[in-house]
């Protein structure tokens, strides 16, 4: 918690003065009740629980010449009216800040990602099993010019990684990226580069430091409404106990805006990397179950490198009378290290829906389906959790809200070592929007 707080004083202490004034600031403040008939995700002993929630969300944002950022974050404070479980905090920080220095010459970026992610991936998500994380970024980016059309950019950074459980995750990293880039026209430009970074964790008995080495060349093809972007090359790294790994990689991501009221994107990876790197892309989960809410992720939170394969796609449609959010992914994880407590070999996939209809301008009727399927290699374990949700959202003004959610989840395993189980939840909140 320390180093948490540590960070987020870091991002208001990195901002400049004289654009603090200019941030846009917008927050809610809201009041929930939840009862859940098995509030331990129990099988065979299940516990009901009523949960008061108070809530604070606020978004900071300025878009300026000299500075640019976009903060968002959120905190929810669990109240078991039971005592089944001891009260909690739950907080959650996306933070980007930009600061040019000197224009079209020298900035100096900011980010903070701070979440909650389940200490053991396998078990179920009650509040003993989830932990907060948090992944700070800092560093400048220098531009010069190589020829008319040519420029080169050099990046330096530092990356803090911590969780609250999981010690292992901890670490100090330092990367140097340089990077040339040919603007071939104002909608396309081509890039080469090479990077190196150096992960130094704080505690070595499970964790294995290394370095890392890339060259990779990149595509960006921007239009009005398609942004397509293509990394690809090659990466070494090298481990402190004598071990080299080596493998080709790519980075693709499309947003694509089809028409005013419809929009996808689309994200694929072939690479190594590992949870303090997916984390600091601020990589939570697939969309959020409710907007406002702070959600509990699905990373592995571990210091092990691993081989991933990964493609994600969405998409989105807001109409008159109809809101649609719709999500898919999936993946493959192969770790490199084998004596790791940490190691869970494993195939992921999953999808979201969330779909509203607006019977009124100020009420809104709506679904919620989400489902998550992961296979452990090692155990050839299976385990499926599904969630299915009806929700109504009524504006009583400008400013308050009330919504009501009735939710069931369930969990099998094909293996029957993962916990099984299933709950219902009713959910009620009243929020006061700025």
């Amino acid at each position: 918690m320390r180093r948490t707080l540590l960070s987020l004083a870091l991002v208001a202490a990195c901002t400049p003065p004289a654009a603090k004034a200019a941030w846009r600031l917008d927050y809610d403040l809201g009041m929930g009740y939840q009862y859940s008939d098995n509030i331990n995700l129990s099988q065979t002993d299940p516990i009901s629980e009523n949960v008061l929630i108070p809530s604070v969300n606020f978004s900071l944002s300025e878009t300026g010449s000299v500075l640019r950022a976009d903060i968002a974050g959120g905190l929810e404070y669990y109240n078991y009216l039971g005592g089944e479980f001891a009260n909690e905090l739950r907080t959650n920080l996306d933070a980007d800040v930009d600061w040019t220095i000197v224009p079209e010459r020298l900035n100096w970026v900011v980010s903070d990602h701070l979440g909650m992610e389940p200490v053991n991936l396998r078990a179920a998500d009650t509040p003993g099993n989830m932990q907060r994380t948090n992944v700070f970024t800092t560093g400048p980016t220098l531009r010069f010019n190589l020829a008319p059309t040519l420029r080169g950019r050099t990046d330096l950074r530092y990356v803090d990684s911590y969780a609250e459980n999981s010690r292992d995750f901890d670490s100090s990293r330092v990367s140097a990226a340089f990077r040339a880039e040919w603007e071939r026209s104002t909608t396309q430009q081509f890039s080469a580069g090479v990077e190196v970074q150096d992960v130094d964790f704080d505690y070595d008995n499970l964790a294995e430091d290394y370095k890392r080495r890339s060259a990779f060349v990149g595509y960006t093809h921007r239009l009005t409404d398609l942004n397509l972007n293509v990394i690809a090359g090659y990466a070494w790294l090298d481990f402190t106990r004598g071990h080299e790994a080596s493998a080709p990689f790519v980075r693709t991501s499309l947003y694509w805006t089809i028409t005013p009221n419809n929009r996808v994107r689309v994200a694929g990876a072939w690479e190594y990397s590992d949870a303090a790197t997916y984390l600091a892309e601020g990589a939570g989960g697939i969309e959020e179950e409710e907007p406002g809410r702070v959600a509990i992720g699905g990373a592995m939170v571990s210091p092990d490198v691993y081989r991933e394969r990964r493609l994600e796609a969405s998409y989105v449609h807001e109409s008159a009378r109809l809101i649609a959010t719709a999500s898919a992914f999936t993946g493959r994880f192969r770790y490199e290290s084998t004596l790791s407590v940490y190691t869970e070999d494993r195939d992921e996939r999953g999808g979201f829906l969330d779909v509203g209809y607006r019977a009124r301008p100020l009420l809104t009727f709506g679904t919620l389906l989400n489902a998550t399927r992961r296979h452990y290699i090692d155990s050839d374990e299976r385990d499926t959790t599904k969630m299915y949700g009806l929700y109504v959202s009524h504006d009583l003004s400008r400013h308050w809200n009330w919504r009501a959610d009735v939710r069931r989840l369930e969990r099998e395993s094909a293996t029957g070592t993962t916990p099984t189980y299933n709950e219902n939840q009713v959910f009620l909140r009243l929020t006061y929007r700025r």
